[in-house]
């Protein structure tokens, strides 16, 4: 964006166009052509969003989360954020779900949550199938319910989803155990550079789990992990030192 196309946003924002407004807002908010101002990001923001602008919607109610430009209010940030999740945005659907499984700003309700995780979910957004995986996973403790889950996140390329399909199936959790398929999926999660899939791939490397033993590539997928601040991996890495198959260089 130059200043030419900023000056014509702001003409339009104060006349009124809701999506001038939404981008007027953005503006503010990431410092594009002026000074990073979160007051005149909410300002904008709150214009857009009660024309109805879903995007405004979402980021005003991250300010409100967040506390950027007004008060943190977990209520109000709630209160925008049903607003988009009304109009079937995905991504809104999600933070409703989050508030409701945490009790932020809301009262805990785990079926509430999982009603509006289930909305998302079924309008294909892949970390909503992730959460509710998560639930069924660690709160009912339905294992096979849980890996169809994370199995659908798994193919929508959600890295969390993939590496937790990879647990499931080297642990026989609620799948029958198959370390080449766990593998399969540290991998596609690995390359994702989700950090403990990496490191969950190298300790496979270093200990010869569902693969050849290969320390060269146990200490490629360790490192990368260890880089993003993975304290397993980085204990991995230390074990390999004290073995003398890891130099200090």
């Amino acid at each position: 964006m130059d200043i030419d196309s900023f000056f014509e946003i702001a003409e339009k924002a104060l006349a009124g166009d809701v999506s001038s407004q939404f981008e007027l807002g953005k503006c503010f908010d990431m410092g594009i052509i002026v000074n990073q101002n979160f007051d005149q990001a909410v300002y904008w923001y709150t214009k857009a969003a009660e024309q109805g602008d879903v995007k405004a919607q979402i980021k005003l109610g991250v300010c409100y989360d967040f506390g950027n430009g007004v008060e943190q209010d977990y209520k109000t940030a709630v209160y925008w954020f049903r607003k988009a999740a009304e109009q079937e945005d995905t991504l809104a659907l999600v933070w409703i779900g989050f508030f409701y499984y945490e009790g932020i700003g809301v009262e805990k309700d785990y079926e509430k949550a999982i009603y509006w995780y289930t909305k998302s979910a079924e309008l294909g957004n892949a970390e909503a199938t992730l959460r509710l995986g998560g639930y069924y996973d660690k709160i009912v403790q339905d294992h096979e319910k849980a890996v169809e889950l994370y199995r659908k996140a798994a193919e929508l390329g959600n890295a969390i989803s993939q590496n937790n399909l990879g647990v499931c199936y080297e642990n026989g959790w609620g799948v029958e155990k198959d370390y080449e398929k766990a593998i399969y999926w540290y991998i596609k999660s690995a390359e994702h550079g989700f950090a403990a899939a990496q490191d969950n791939l190298g300790r496979c490397y270093k200990n010869g789990y569902g693969l050849n033993q290969n320390y060269e590539e146990a200490v490629y997928w360790l490192t990368k992990a260890a880089e993003q601040g993975e304290d397993l991996a980085i204990k991995r890495l230390s074990e390999l030192k004290k073995k003398g198959i890891l130099s200090d260089e």
